[in-house]
């Protein structure tokens, strides 16, 4: 016993260590929150100072930009503004990364701190029952003789005295423990939220930054747009120089193309940073919902185990009153057999009544130890009194325990809906990924056509497909392993009604069993007190000594029951919490998983829409661009034809004043005109599907690859009609006119196509100039 206190001495110095260690590493928290906030207003600094040079940069860009002669350099400028913007959008997006790291690291550090927090306050509590049942049982010894009790009573003082001292130190421990907690958790939400506010900030001055350069680009679009109004009225004026003026009028316009399509990453960016902060908030309140749910089941493990260790004390407490109640019942028996003895010594006594003066004496001193007996008896008494109302608090604490486990059960239920809900989702999710699959082989069958765009769909289809495989196994995983811990619920639940009942049946055998104890020493009292007078000296010595022997090897027995049963609950409240943490872990892996995945498909969906549009987009441009050339060579045909016309009744006067036969080819007025449709009323139409645009695209191009050709056969003819009259030269002019049309209406990717006719043209035209000038030259010899 005298133990103890050396056990919570040492107790009292580990936890003084740990919460020195504590406080250590808060410090070391402290000051690496320093350092990141320094490295986040260094990097802020720099980025301020880029932004800076950006903006001198677009400044030279404008002042370039108001000369026309300048265009390759402000080209150059902007291709090296597009690239500073992309390096700032990166380097922001790593700090973000590194500063959701930083609060992910953070937020471990402290449930690591928490953890060690609450297993310090359990040992803590553990410490004080053992120190107070150690109390409780030196409390309960029993009466020895009067100097062996001063001997105890002044070791069981010392004792207080030093569990009184143990227990403030330990009540000290657990104030400093709590303090250290506020503090970190304080400095963590300072951490927090500086790092928060300097991202803030970091974002507010780039969206800032952002805006002022889409204003400059605007202005600098502006000033693009006037430099080529004075351009067209320059080559209005100057017809001569138009070759010039085209060249430097797609020039500008590939600077206008580029403008917009910086224009269009930018807008791009600012979409993208609008959906990160939304998936920030949704992943925010996600976190929020686990911290719930996980302090929800930590209650509701620390009330199991709360309730296991009162049940267990309560089951130690019915054991030590049932052996308490074996002693008393052993007491009885061994007080009966000795008023037999006793009977039959006074029997003795009546015959020898010679010494009865000499037993008189005796006899007083024997009733004054019966007495004694009497008031032990009186004091068994009401120790079992004591115990029926102990029984009693044990009946209303099992009914409390009985609500708790139906408030358990109530929690259990809505963990299943929870389940049930996120099977639904789950369902949903696979239902998404089966009708995308259909809508992405779709898209494969559509776009065999488009050569470059087909092979990059099929493999973000491809890719699609087998993250939704792997979607679909995650979730079947996650199913398993919840029912596997519903059942694990389940049968906690069935042992603990088990424990219950088996408890509530103890507790009914053991008031049966006291209320016939409490019966039979009534009659044992009524039949004692007829026949206590005729007790002896040597009777009460052997009592006496008896009951000194089986107090104390009751005590013994007791404290080592108590011991096992202590051992037995350690082992227990250990194992559960091992099974519990890793199905904790469990829980946690398959929601990082569920939400990874949950993710990726919500990105693949977003990247398979935008890749529909732009190819929406795309058909749209080139059926209006095909519509709009068309027009414009069908009204150069007419002119070729008026031409051809004119030529040929020249022609025919000619012939006819010289008496010359000469064969003049028909004008190809047979052409049909089609009615082709503007870019209006193809804008106007609703969203196609993709193959109906690339078919759309392919037909518009077909008939334009024929209006082509046509227009190709009518300038040879007028051509060859021209260099017989030696009169007219229209092939320079015939392919200026050509490949002006074409600069302004053909794009980039349609451009490529259309200088293989321009030429094929020349080639034609080269060709038939050299047999003209080969066919002059043998008529001359």
């Amino acid at each position: 016993m005298a133990a103890f206190p050396a056990e919570a001495q040492a107790e009292i110095s580990r936890l003084k260590n740990e919460v020195h260690a504590k406080e250590e590493t808060l410090n070391q928290l402290k000051l690496k929150t320093k350092a990141f906030v320094d490295n986040m207003r260094n990097e802020l600094a720099t980025e301020k100072k880029k932004v800076g040079e950006l903006e001198e940069q677009l400044k030279n860009a404008q002042a370039s930009h108001a000369a026309p002669a300048a265009a390759p350099s402000s080209s150059t400028e902007i291709d090296a503004l597009k690239k500073e913007i992309a390096a700032a959008t990166q380097r922001e997006n790593e700090l973000k990364v590194r500063a959701k790291a930083f609060a992910d690291n953070m937020k471990a550090q402290l449930q690591t701190e928490k953890e060690k927090a609450q297993k310090l306050e359990k040992e803590l509590h553990d410490k004080t029952e053992a120190l107070a049942n150690a109390a409780a049982n030196t409390s309960h010894a029993p009466a020895l003789d009067t100097h062996a009790l001063a001997e105890k009573d002044a070791e069981i003082a010392s004792l207080r005295g030093q569990l009184q001292t143990a227990q403030k130190d330990l009540e000290a421990l657990a104030d400093s423990l709590q303090a250290a907690d506020a503090r970190a958790a304080m400095a963590v939400a300072q951490a927090q939220g500086s790092s928060q506010h300097e991202v803030d900030a970091l974002r507010s001055d780039y969206e800032h930054q952002l805006s002022q350069l889409q204003q400059q680009l605007d202005q600098a679009k502006h000033q693009a747009a006037d430099a080529e109004n004075a351009l067209a009225r320059q080559r209005s004026a100057q017809g001569s120089t138009e070759a010039a003026f085209a060249s430097e009028h797609s020039h500008l316009e590939q600077e206008m193309s580029k403008n917009h399509e910086l224009v269009r990453q930018i807008e791009q960016l600012n979409r993208e940073n609008e959906r990160l902060q939304q998936e920030a908030a949704d992943r925010d309140l996600q976190l929020e919902q686990l911290r719930g749910f996980q302090q929800k089941a930590s209650e509701s493990e620390f009330t199991m185990q709360q309730l296991s260790g009162e049940l267990a004390v309560l089951k130690q407490q019915l054991r030590a009153q049932t052996e308490k109640s074996l002693a008393e019942c052993e007491k009885c028996e061994a007080l009966k057999r000795e008023l037999s003895e006793m009977s039959a010594l006074y029997e003795k006594v009546n015959i020898g009544r010679s010494r009865s003066d000499s037993q008189l004496a005796e006899a007083q001193s024997a009733l004054e130890a019966l007495q004694n007996v009497k008031q032990d008896y009186a004091n068994a008494q009401s120790r079992i009194e004591e115990v029926s109302r102990q029984n009693m608090k044990l009946g209303e604490q099992l009914f409390q325990k009985d609500s708790e486990i139906n408030a358990l059960k109530g929690d259990l239920e809505q963990r299943k809906n929870d389940l049930a809900s996120l099977t639904e989702r789950m369902n949903a999710t696979k239902g998404d990924s089966f009708t995308r699959q259909q809508q992405a082989e779709a898209l494969k069958a559509d776009k065999e056509k488009a050569e470059a765009l087909a092979q990059t769909l099929q493999a973000k289809v491809t890719e699609l497909q087998q993250k939704n495989h792997e979607l679909a196994t995650s979730a079947d995983s996650s199913s398993k392993a919840t029912t596997e811990k519903m059942q694990k619920a389940k049968a906690l639940l069935v042992s603990l009604t088990n424990e219950k009942q088996t408890l509530q049946d103890e507790k009914n055998d053991l008031q049966k069993e006291v209320d016939r104890l409490r019966m039979e020493l009534n009659q044992r009292n009524v039949e004692n007190e007829k026949r206590m007078k005729q007790l002896s000296e040597e009777n009460a010595q052997k009592l006496q000594q008896s009951t000194q022997n089986v107090q104390k090897l009751g005590d013994e027995i007791s404290t080592l029951k108590q011991a096992l049963s202590v051992l037995q609950e350690s082992e227990k409240s250990q194992q559960r919490a091992k099974e519990l943490a890793n199905a904790k872990r469990e829980v946690e892996e398959s929601n990082k998983k569920r939400l990874a995945a949950k993710a990726e498909t919500q990105k693949l969906a977003v990247d398979l829409e935008n890749v529909q549009k732009s190819l929406n987009q795309l058909s749209e441009t080139t059926c209006g661009n095909s519509a709009t050339n068309m027009r414009k060579i069908a009204m150069l045909q007419d002119r070729v034809n008026e031409a051809l016309q004119l030529l040929e009744k020249r022609a025919s006067a000619s012939a006819a004043a010289s008496g010359k036969k000469q064969r003049v080819s028909v004008g190809n007025n047979d052409i049909e005109v089609e009615d082709i449709r503007g870019p209006e009323s193809a804008s106007r139409e609703k969203v196609m599907s993709p193959s109906s645009s690339t078919k759309k695209a392919e037909e518009s191009i077909a008939q334009l690859n024929e209006r082509l050709n046509a227009i190709i056969e009518v300038t040879e003819k007028l051509c060859d009609l021209a260099m017989e009259q030696h009169e007219v030269n229209l092939k320079d002019v015939v392919i200026e006119r050509v490949s002006h049309v074409f600069s302004h209406c053909f794009s980039e990717k349609l451009r490529a196509a259309y200088t293989k006719v321009d030429e094929a043209t020349e080639s034609m035209l080269d060709t038939s100039q050299s047999s003209s000038s080969s066919s002059r030259a043998q008529n001359r010899a």
